[in-house]
Formats: C-alpha cells, structure tokens, sequence
C-alpha cells in the first residue's frame, strides 16, 4: 500500500473512533499496522499524511494529549511542523503540551525549538 492509501484509512478509523487519535499518538507505527495491517510503511510520512486527511475533516480532538506522543517512533526532521500546528490548530489540539524542542532539535532551529518549547509549557 503507498502513503496516501495508508493514511486515508488511518484518517477513516479516526473519523469513525476519535479515541484512535490518542493510540496513534502514544504509538504510531503500532496504530497504524492495527488500523492496516501494513507493515512496511514510512511512519512519519504516514503520520503527516493522516493528520492532514483528519485535519480537512474537522474532527474535534481537543482531548487529545500530545504529551503523549512517541518522537521515538518518527524522523522528526522531516515532518511539517507549520502544517501539524495548523492541523492542532483546525482540530482544536491544545498544542501547549507539545515537545518543540523536540520536534526542532534535530535540525537548524534546535536552539528555537528548545525555546519554543519553554515557552509552551515543555522545558
């Protein structure tokens, strides 16, 4: 299966249960091989993909933790981080919890992010 097949039934299985945002959150490449059954798949483009999906739906996950997500289980260097805050910001995703610092720290703008990151409640 490519990408955008992937993503559009993860985005699906949320519309239909908005609790699977959560388990995509703590556990991506897991969420997604239970939603799938894929197996060989790039989680982080996945990911990006599927919030997007979900994002264009307008879904209501304000109760969405992202505390909770798992930056192990992704190249955090190559997501979209203006598209996921506008995607937070679109699905009602309080982003204060979010790890910036380590969502930028990989890359130019580490220093930023870390700052950011205070900024937003995560030091």
């Amino acid at each position: 299966m490519d990408v955008q097949t992937i993503a559009t039934q993860v985005a699906e299985a949320i519309q239909a249960a908005p609790e699977k945002a959560q388990e995509l959150v703590r556990d991506p490449r897991g969420t997604i091989e239970g939603i799938t059954g894929a197996t060989d798949f790039n989680a982080t483009e996945v990911l990006q993909a599927a919030i997007g999906k979900v994002s264009e739906m307008g879904l209501d996950l304000s109760s969405l933790d992202l505390s909770q997500l798992d930056l192990s289980a992704i190249d955090v260097s190559k997501l979209n981080v203006s598209s996921l805050m506008d995607a937070a910001k679109n699905l009602g995703v309080d982003i204060s919890k979010l790890d910036l610092g380590g969502l930028l720290g990989g890359n130019i703008f580490g220093g930023l992010g870390g700052m950011l990151g205070s900024l937003f409640g995560r030091k």
